[in-house]
């Protein structure tokens, strides 16, 4: 269904298109079929977290586990997004049953595992969790200036933690120094904030895209693409004055 629809796009216009998937067959398939730009949720990682695929050792998982997804990607000379996600859930209480798995996959102590699932410390798990998905890309052999990286806002994270990734961007766009997107746009942070439902979350999403650019963000993803590049190009304006 994907392909076909890749096929009529490519098709109609001269656009780039971005194809969002974490299962490695439809990845390639599409990228078979003309995608332009690779978007994973899973930040290439997505074997690791598969609950079937539980072990007792993680300790080797970038090259024996987690390498299918970059491999494809790499094969195909596109670049990638990849989003930070690491499955420690949006409940703040369950996370103690989880400490275990993510220590073994990022070979930590439990004790440093538990530091990073508080709130305060998103912006740390976040960096650990993109630092491995850079680094599977680079040992698949996907070039550095095909990387994208994206934060992750709503996924895996509390809504305190989701205010505070949206507000240390700039400190992960340092650390990378690789482009940044942002995707925020109607999302449930939005709406907690302002407590607004879906279709009343336009202004709550502009400023989001205003605080992208600010931080130097390359990207947002939107739904009304209008409006967000007039706030942007009205940020422009002021900022080059």
């Amino acid at each position: 269904r994907v392909c076909r629809t890749i096929e009529l796009i490519k098709g109609s216009f001269d656009i780039p298109i971005s194809v969002d998937t974490y299962k490695e067959a439809v990845m390639e398939e599409c990228l078979k079929a003309g995608a332009d730009l690779a978007n994973d949720i899973w930040g290439l990682r997505f074997r690791l977290f598969e609950e079937d695929e539980a072990s007792d050792s993680f300790s080797e998982h970038s090259s024996a586990r987690v390498s299918g997804m970059a491999e494809i990607i790499s094969r195909y000379k596109v670049p990638v997004v990849m989003m930070h996600n690491d499955n420690m859930g949006r409940d703040y209480s369950v996370r103690a049953s989880l400490l275990e798995r993510y220590s073994q996959i990022y070979g930590i102590s439990l004790e440093q595992a538990g530091q990073e699932s508080l709130e305060e410390n998103v912006v740390s798990r976040g960096i650990r969790g993109l630092q491995d998905s850079v680094r599977i890309a680079l040992e698949a052999g996907i070039p550095e200036d095909k990387l994208i990286l994206d934060p992750g806002v709503g996924f895996a994270k509390t809504y305190k933690e989701n205010l505070r990734t949206i507000k240390e961007m700039g400190t992960i766009k340092d650390h990378f120094n690789l482009p940044l997107l942002l995707g925020t746009s109607r999302k449930s942070v939005i709406g907690e904030a302002l407590d607004l439902p879906v279709s009343q979350r336009e202004e709550g999403t502009l400023v989001t895209t205003i605080l992208a650019a600010e931080c130097g963000c390359s990207f947002v993803r939107v739904h009304d693409v209008e409006k967000n590049k007039r706030a942007i190009k009205m940020f422009e304006a002021v900022n080059n004055s």
